[in-house]
């Protein structure tokens, strides 16, 4: 980049003024306050990101737990159907053997009634 004699010596311009502001005490104190308020503010910063991570571990510990907690309802549901299933087909039988019964029965009434 070409900089101009001008600029140039504005920047120099720059510098020594702040080297002459360096030399004196107060401003050497406002410099240090306003580091320390730098140093501070980061420090705020990575105390903030540091606790956001633990609580962003907090969280999936308690998505895990939830996971866990559904994946039991869902295994006890799966259990439940399977039994009521099971349950349903037995009942089912059960129906088909009374209904083979009631058709024996029907008939042996249908014999008696057509031998009286």
């Amino acid at each position: 980049a070409v900089v101009s004699t001008q600029s140039t010596g504005e920047i120099l311009s720059g510098i020594s003024a702040s080297v002459e502001e360096l030399k004196d005490p107060a401003a050497m104190e406002r410099l240090v306050a306003q580091l320390d308020a730098a140093v501070a503010g980061v420090r705020e910063v990575r105390d903030a990101v540091e606790e956001l991570k633990s609580e962003g571990a907090g969280i999936v510990g308690e998505v895990e737990k939830l996971r866990g907690v559904t994946e039991r309802g869902i295994s006890v549901q799966t259990s439940a159907l399977d039994t009521l299933t099971e349950r349903v087909g037995e009942m089912q039988t059960m129906q088909g053997e009374h209904f083979t019964s009631l058709n024996e029965t029907v008939a042996l009434l249908e014999q008696a009634q057509q031998a009286v």
